[in-house]
Parts: structure tokens; C-alpha cells; sequence
């Protein structure tokens, strides 16, 4: 073989290129790293726009701006910076082919300035599309951290690095790291490391396009997210692991070029005062020239800027925005309100004129006020009444009754003793209004107490299945086998009880409570339709349902007719997964639930930020309700709260996470339930333990907490394991205190149960349950009637079965009932088979136990974490999936280990014993079949 000669002008070639490396103003090669010697393969200095053009100084990958029409070319002084609006305007820049080819290592850096307007805004992604990506984001869910994510399969795999959300208004910069060699992900913020990861094996080879775009600057993969707001001033790509050393140097130099941007000749404060509008502070009043309730003035702009206001007439509208309207007499009352906005160095002004209406003439005021005055249930009541001393239109109310004893004048109630009889109370409402007054009588009567003290034989479960099913989000109950929590069998067949017929036609996270008496019971649920809605649960956490669906009753058959309860205000996205606890020390119910509330309705429907926090409002009725409040709110995504008392504590158990070491370092804590203790509802509460359940389910959310029936130390706990078709599974624990949850064994719950709740049934109870079937205005069999009970275990009554009143059997909530062995139909067609999802015109349905993202996002709910500003929100009580992440499709296998897969794949009662019936039939046919052919070769012989 012959030698290959070496080329003599080799070392001269090679000098060459490194004196051009090193050169100042070399343009013809990529500049090189000197530290590490890592080759500089994409630089965007956002000076260099031309046109649509994002010239690339490195000389290999022009970049292309997309919509220049929404973004802002800043120039200051020769420094320019490109500011992107964000939000729904598609302004982004194009990365062109190639930039990943045969690296297996990339650092990305970036000087940003974030407007700060929401999460899920990806400040840059690399790859081939929503399920293959590298990305950063400086707010990922539920705003509380930034995060550099690398993914194969979408959120469903996605490792990452995550530190405190990225500081708004401010330049930073950002530079991450993707280290393929040591498999580590790492995130620098102005020089400094702050966050580090494994990317699990994944490698660039694996997500780099191909055949299209390397990625984005300022753009998701995700179409649902919003688009990056704020400014950039450069961005650079180097096809290497840059050391500490090596962005360190790079912060110097970006020091340099952010004295050189300087303030941008007040373009903060132009910017501010161009975003603030009418709109902005109108709160709950139609428009400017209709001012009747209290304005919401900000106190902050974008870019950090502040907002000083003052008004012509204080009177009228106080600089802090509260309305005192003018007298019937004095007319309308023009006002002017003058908002000041300054960034420190540069101050600019804006007026805005309103109008406030004047208030009504005190005699109508006063009849419209006693009007509104009622009392729910007067000839049946069983609890205390909610009698309020102030009226809508200012008048004050004072209350007398004949008979404090039995009502006293601020509303409780002390029934009499069972055997006593019912008590007749007559109560008198004084309206008083400037000088003039009106009276209301009202005649009440108080039912005698039941009967006390009959232990608890039995637990009804209610839930719901899921937005994979045509009537997946409508109510549903299951009866447990006795005090055996482990066996279930479902009421109706498993088919819904109760079904909506009012706001979004769908139930989720159904609550139910015995009051303290102990014969009335409420039934909550969130107001909410996934299914058919392909999935859009960016619509839920900002359009969602501001009512919650309630029903009452008196023996859990016969449910009174749905009503609907507006109880979060206007500025808030959604009302998810309510619960009710009682508060003894006031005689009130406190009903709780999880919501994204902004800063103001037109950030609502707007491009605001916001996430689940968890509020709470408090009734006597569950009619009148009192102004929603703020229970816990950790700055970013919590919800499906759920507390229980025990020995003088409360114990709480909440979907989301402290974002501790551990999540910082990768775990998926946020999509776990965590569990804390506190002395009072109301009061301080320490964190006990965190990612409970993580051990044997991929994320769990929808805990529903209950004391056994037997054991009154012994709790039981329900954690929905949305995404894969499980749904609840159960846990117990003979320690609260210490959170020591076990899985429970052998367990057969109902089919598919997904968020709910638990009650404790006593006997009687639970063999009425066992002979009706409940529903709104259903006649009620009473055990004893002529009819013998099931006994325990056998399986309540099923639709279609003849019940035991006159062989006829009731309707299901208002509905024709089916046909002998006729399946009953489920909101006009054929309910799916199990695990089949059925088609929503020609679409593919949601998948079941999505995790509502937040706004725009793809997720996970309900009342899903559900999810932060521009992601899809989680399901019912779910938390929205993660940044751009896709909602798991139900039934979809999972990373877990064995013992999930067991607990999982339990099949209902009525399932196994159809099993083994089709095995003993099989193995009849085998034995008759080898029996038949002995006997031919006999008859042959």
C-alpha cells in the first residue's frame, strides 16, 4: 500500500486559520471560544436586522423574522434590541436547517429582557416538533420557575433543570447548557450556575429536525402557547459545553453591551402607558360611562414601571378607585382620573374621563333590597339561616324573632329534640335607608332533630369517569361491601345518577357533606365540559364556568332539581373542585375550590398571568354565599385542597409542590399531592411530606382524605392517577400525623372513578341505598317496605332491573327510563364500551385525566394544576401539564412498575365473575371435544 505523503503546507494552513481565529473583526470563520475551545456556530447580534433578515455574524445560519409587523426595533445610540409583543402576536425568528448537525454537545446564550407576562413562553426551542425538543422558558407552570427541558415523547418524558422563575423587567442573561458527553443539563443566569439536570440518555441526535427548521426564537412548539414577550439583543449558539469559566466571560461582555443599551430613551414608560387603557381598571363596571361599582387601578406597568393616580373629585372616585355614587337628587357625576407613570428617569401622563350614574331613589332602593331578601326552605328548616344586615342597594337590615330560643336574630338555630315535634318561629326584616324604612315578615319552621348516634355500616363514593366518554363528566355513585373499603359495586350499573342540564352540561370533582345534624346532605360539583372541545384547555382556566352545580337532600335518593351558584368573580378564569368543610366555631359552611384569578377581567380575556391558588367563600344555604377569598396561595399552580379534622388538628392534603431541592433537581414533586397540618382551618400550617405516592404512581392529583368506619385512627386516602385510564387509587395509613401512606391491597374499586369524594352511610342509609336508585324527584323505597333488603354484597338495584316499588322503577334524573335489558342511553347515544373513546364530531376526544394546562398551554385540571399562564390546564382538579406538554391519552401505558400494574388492572365484581364463567365454559368445550374424538377412533376400530 502506498504511503500517504503529508502535505508540507499543512502547518501553515493550520497557523493560518488560528491568527484569523483570534483576529478582532475576523468575519470569514465562527469565533472560537478561547477557554474551551468551543466553536462559536450561530450568532444573532439584533442590531444586524435586515428586513425580515436576522443576519447570523458567525456566517452560516441567517435567521428569518417572522411577522416584523409585531415587534419593535429599539434603537439606542447605535444598540439595537428587537422587543416582541408576546401573547397571541406571531412574531418570532426562524432557525434555520443544520444547526445541531453533529453536535453532541450545545451551548445556548441569550440577552433577554422578559416582559414577565406569563408562563409557557418559550424564549427559544431546537428540534422537529411537540414531541422532540430542547427548550428555555423563564416561567414554566404555575410561574414559580424557569426550567431547560429536553424531551422525546412530550411532556411525557421530559427531563429537566429548574431554578426561580427568571426576573422580569431586567436584563439577564441566560445561558444553558447541554452537555451530551456527562449527560447533564445546566442553567447560567448572568454568569452564575443555578440549575442543574440529567438529560436521562436523551441526545441532540435524537431531537435535531432533519428536513426542516433547527427551531425558534420566541415560539413554542406547542401551538397553543403563548409567544414570547419581551426583548432580545442577542442570542448565540455554540457547538460545545461551555465551562463556568467560558460564561463567565460571556457575562462580561454582555455587562458591556447592556451599559450600551441604557434606558432606551424612556421607551419603558411609552410602552406602559400605551398597554394602560380603560379597560385595564374598569373591574366589574360595563364601561366608562356606566361607573356604578368600585375601579381596580393599577399600581404597577409593564416594564416594572409605576402608576400613581388622582382624581378631580374624591368624592366621587378616590385616588385608590372606590365609587361613592352621587344621590338620586345630585344626577350623574363626571370624573377625571389622571394616571402618572414613571420608570424613575422618565415620567408621562394619561387622562381618562368617567362617568358615575347616580345612585336609585331611596324608596326603590329599599323595596328592591327587601326583594331580594328571602329565606330558602322556611318550612323545613334544618340548620342555621343566613340573615344578612345589609342590603345590595345600601340599606341596613336589623332582624327580630318571637322566639330566640329556637332562632336567635343573627340566624343560628337550635332544633328541638327528636320526639319533640317541629317548632313555628316568626321572624320580622327592618330596611332602613336615609330616613326611610320597609318591613318583611317571614314564618319558619324548625324540623325536630333525628335520631342520634346510629354507627356507620357503609361508604358511598361519589366521582365521575372522565373526558374520554361522552357521559364521562356527569355524576356517578358506588356503594362499598359494608365497612369494607377495598370492594365496591356501582349504583345504576355504573351509569350517572345526576346529570347537568345547566351551564357547560358537564360535572366534575363531586363534594358531598352530611351537615352537623346529620340528615341533610349537599352534593358540589365544578362546571365543566372537556369532552368534544378537542381538548382545549386553554379555554377552561380563562372562559371557564364562574358557578358551581349543587343539589340537596334529605335521604341521598331524592335529589332536589340542579341549581346554579355564581360564586367566583368575574376576574377569575375558572372554579375547580370544591370542597366544604364545617366551621363549628361559626356555624357556616366554608366551600373551597381552586382558580386562576387576574389581575382584571381584561387580563382574563387577555394575555395575563395567573395560576391555581386556592379560594374559599363561605354559606349557611348554599344559596347566598359570602365575597370569594384567598385560602393558600403559593405563587404558583396548586389545587383539589381537601381537609379533615383529627384530635385537634387539620390535616390538609393539596396537589403541587414547595418547588424544594427536589424538584429543582428534577423530580416531579409538582405533579404529586403533598400533605401538611395546622391547628385551625384558618390558620398557620407546617409541610409534613411531599410526593406522597410517588413511589407507585407516574402523578397523582383529586385526593379525597376519610376516617374509616371501624378505626377512628385508621384514614383512608384516594389519589387520581390521571392520564393512563387508572384513575383513584387507594392508599391508608394507621399514622396521619406522619403521612405514612400505604397502598391498600386487593382493592376493587368502581369502573374508571376519577375525582370525587367519600361519605359514611349509616345502615339504613346504606340499605336504602341499596333498593333505589337516586336521581332529582324520585319516589323513595324505604328498607322495610313491603320489600326485603339485599343483603350485604349483593349489588344494588342496576337500570333496566325491576325495583321493588310496584315493579316500576324510577327514572334517572328526569330521564325515560330503558327498556328491559336495554342499556340506558347516555345524553342521546350509546354510552362507549369500556376504554372505548368515542368520536366527537370526527374528532378525537380529549384524553381521559388531562391535566388542564394553563392558558394556551397543552397540558394536564380540573381542576389540572392544571396548568400556568399559555398552558393547557389539567382536568377536572387536574394541574395543567407541563410547559407545551401533551395531555397523556387514556389507557396509555406508563412508566410504572409492577405493583401500579396490578392495582391498576383490578376489573370490576360483576367482570369477574363473567370471566370465570367464559374460562370453566372453555374448558368444557376442550374436555367434550377430546371426549368426541376417543369415541370416532373407537367407532373406526
Amino acid at each position: 500500500m502506498k504511503k500517504q505523503r503529508k502535505s508540507k503546507f499543512l502547518p501553515l494552513i493550520t497557523s493560518l486559520v488560528m491568527v484569523c481565529a483570534v483576529l478582532p473583526g475576523t468575519t470569514t470563520l465562527s469565533k472560537v471560544n478561547a477557554a474551551s475551545n468551543v466553536e462559536k456556530i450561530l450568532d444573532y447580534d439584533m442590531s444586524n436586522i435586515n428586513g425580515t433578515t436576522v443576519v447570523d455574524s458567525a456566517g452560516q445560519f441567517d435567521g428569518t423574522l417572522v411577522n416584523p409587523e409585531g415587534v419593535d426595533l429599539i434603537t439606542n445610540e447605535g444598540t439595537k434590541v428587537v422587543n416582541f409583543e408576546g401573547g397571541d402576536t406571531a412574531s418570532y425568528i426562524e432557525i434555520p436547517n443544520g444547526v445541531l448537525d453533529g453536535l453532541e454537545s450545545v451551548t445556548v446564550s441569550s440577552l433577554v429582557n422578559w416582559e414577565g407576562s406569563g408562563g409557557a413562553q418559550w424564549l427559544y426551542g431546537l428540534g422537529q416538533d411537540d414531541t422532540h425538543y430542547l427548550y428555555y422558558t423563564p416561567s414554566y407552570i404555575g410561574g414559580a420557575t424557569d426550567r431547560l427541558g429536553i424531551a422525546t415523547d412530550a411532556w411525557r418524558n421530559e427531563t429537566f433543570a429548574a431554578s426561580p422563575k427568571l426576573p422580569a423587567t431586567d436584563w439577564k442573561l441566560v445561558t444553558t447548557v447541554i452537555n451530551g458527553a456527562e449527560e447533564k443539563l445546566e442553567t447560567y443566569i448572568d454568569g452564575k450556575l443555578v440549575a442543574t439536570g440529567s438529560t436521562n440518555g436523551f441526545t441532540l441526535e435524537d431531537i435535531k429536525n432533519t428536513d426542516g427548521i433547527s427551531g425558534y426564537i420566541a415560539k413554542s412548539f406547542y401551538a397553543p402557547d403563548p409567544y414570547f414577550g419581551g426583548m432580545v439583543a442577542d442570542f448565540e449558539i455554540f457547538g460545545g459545553a461551555l465551562t463556568a469559566q467560558d460564561v463567565s466571560v460571556l457575562y462580561s461582555e454582555a455587562e458591556k453591551k447592556i451599559d450600551a443599551i441604557g434606558g432606551l430613551g424612556g421607551y419603558f414608560v411609552n410602552f406602559a402607558i400605551n398597554q394602560l387603557e380603560v379597560s385595564s381598571f374598569l373591574k366589574y363596571n360595563e364601561n366608562e360611562n356606566e361607573i356604578m361599582t368600585d375601579l381596580q387601578l393599577p399600581e404597577k406597568g409593564a416594564y416594572e414601571t409605576t402608576i400613581t393616580w388622582q382624581s378631580n373629585n374624591q368624592d366621587i372616585i378616590s385616588n385608590e378607585g372606590k365609587v361613592t355614587r352621587p344621590l338620586y337628587s345630585e344626577g350623574d357625576q363626571t370624573v377625571v382620573l389622571t394616571a402618572t407613570v414613571t420608570d424613575g428617569q422618565t415620567t408621562q401622563t394619561k387622562e381618562f374621563t368617567l362617568k358615575v350614574l347616580k345612585g336609585l331613589e331611596e324608596s326603590v332602593a329599599l323595596q328592591e333590597d327587601a326583594d331580594a331578601l328571602k329565606i330558602y326552605h322556611a318550612s323545613d328548616v334544618r340548620g342555621n339561616l343566613p340573615l344578612p344586615t345589609k342590603g345590595e342597594n345600601g340599606s341596613t337590615i336589623s332582624w327580630e324573632t318571637s322566639d330566640s330560643n329556637v332562632v336567635t336574630t343573627t340566624g343560628e338555630v337550635n332544633r328541638p329534640e327528636h320526639g319533640k315535634g317541629d317548632v313555628t318561629v316568626e321572624l320580622k326584616a327592618t330596611l332602613s335607608l336615609n330616613g326611610q324604612s320597609v318591613v318583611k315578615d317571614f314564618t319558619v319552621s324548625v324540623t325536630e332533630m333525628p335520631v342520634k348516634d346510629e354507627e356507620y355500616a357503609a361508604y358511598l363514593m361519589t366521582y365521575f369517569n372522565g373526558e374520554a366518554y361522552a357521559d364521562g363528566e356527569q355524576i356517578r355513585f358506588a356503594l362499598s361491601d359494608g365497612n369494607d373499603v377495598t370492594e365496591w359495586n356501582e349504583i345504576n350499573n355504573g351509569d350517572p345518577v345526576l346529570t347537568s342540564t345547566l351551564g357547560e352540561k358537564g360535572l366534575r370533582d363531586p363534594s358531598i357533606i352530611r351537615s352537623p345534624e346529620g340528615d341533610k346532605f349537599y352534593l358540589l360539583a365544578t362546571d365543566l365540559k372537556v369532552y368534544g372541545t378537542n381538548g382545549n384547555w386553554g379555554r377552561t382556566v380563562r372562559e371557564g364556568s364562574n358557578s358551581l352545580m349543587i343539589w340537596e337532600s334529605t335521604d341521598l335518593v331524592n335529589w332536589s332539581k340542579q341549581r346554579m351558584v355564581e360564586i367566583t368573580s368575574p376576574e377569575t378564569g375558572n372554579t375547580w373542585a370544591p370542597e366544604v368543610y364545617y366551621d363549628d366555631s361559626t356555624g357556616e359552611y366554608i366551600v373551597y375550590w381552586s382558580s386562576f384569578v387576574y389581575d382584571s377581567v381584561a387580563d382574563r380575556y387577555g394575555n395575563g398571568a395567573s395560576h391555581n391558588r386556592i379560594m374559599y367563600a363561605k354559606t349557611r344555604d348554599f344559596y347566598t354565599f359570602t365575597e370569594p377569598e384567598t385560602l393558600l396561595d403559593l405563587g404558583h399552580d396548586i389545587l383539589d385542597t381537601v381537609a379533615i379534622d383529627y384530635k385537634d388538628k387539620v390535616y390538609r392534603i393539596t396537589k403541587g409542590t414547595y418547588y424544594t431541592e427536589k424538584e429543582l433537581a428534577g423530580e416531579e414533586i409538582r405533579e404529586h399531592v403533598f400533605q401538611e397540618v395546622g391547628d385551625s382551618f384558618f390558620g398557620d400550617f407546617e409541610l409534613t411530606k411531599e410526593g406522597i405516592g410517588m413511589d407507585v404512581l407516574d402523578h397523582g392529583e383529586g385526593a379525597e382524605i376519610f376516617q374509616s368506619n371501624t378505626d377512628e385512627d385508621k384514614f383512608y386516602l384516594l389519589i387520581d392517577e390521571y392520564g393512563n385510564g387508572r384513575g383513584y387509587t387507594l392508599f391508608e395509613t394507621n399514622d396521619i400525623a406522619s403521612a405514612d401512606w400505604k397502598l391498600s391491597e386487593d382493592i376493587n374499586l368502581p369502573d374508571r372513578p376519577r375525582h370525587g369524594d367519600v361519605l359514611s352511610l349509616t345502615k339504613k342509609e346504606f340499605e336504602r341505598l341499596k333498593i333505589n336508585i337516586p336521581g332529582v324527584g324520585v319516589d323513595v323505597t324505604e328498607p322495610g317496605d313491603g320489600e326485603e333488603p339485599p343483603t350485604d354484597g349483593e349489588e344494588p338495584p342496576t337500570d333496566g332491573e325491576e325495583p321493588p316499588t310496584d315493579g316500576e322503577e324510577p327514572p334517572t334524573d328526569g330521564e325515560e327510563p330503558p327498556t328491559d335489558g336495554e342499556e340506558p342511553p347516555t345524553d342521546g347515544e350509546e354510552p362507549p364500551t369500556d376504554g372505548e373513546e368515542p368520536p366527537a364530531d370526527g374528532e378525537e376526544p380529549p384524553t381521559d385525566g388531562e391535566e388542564p394546562p394553563t392558558d394556551g398551554e397543552e397540558p394536564p385540571t380540573d381542576g389540572e394544576e392544571p396548568p400556568t399562564d399559555g398552558e393547557e390546564p389539567p382536568t377536572g382538579g387536574e394541574e395543567p401539564p407541563t410547559d407545551g406538554e401533551e395531555p397523556p391519552t387514556d389507557g396509555e401505558e406508563s412508566p410504572n412498575n409492577e405493583e401500579k400494574q396490578q392495582s391498576g388492572n383490578l376489573l370490576p365484581a360483576t367482570a369477574t365473575s363473567l370471566y370465570n364463567y367464559l374460562v370453566i365454559g372453555l374448558v368444557l368445550l376442550v374436555i367434550g371435544g377430546f371426549t368426541a374424538t376417543r369415541t370416532r377412533r373407537k367407532t373406526d376400530i
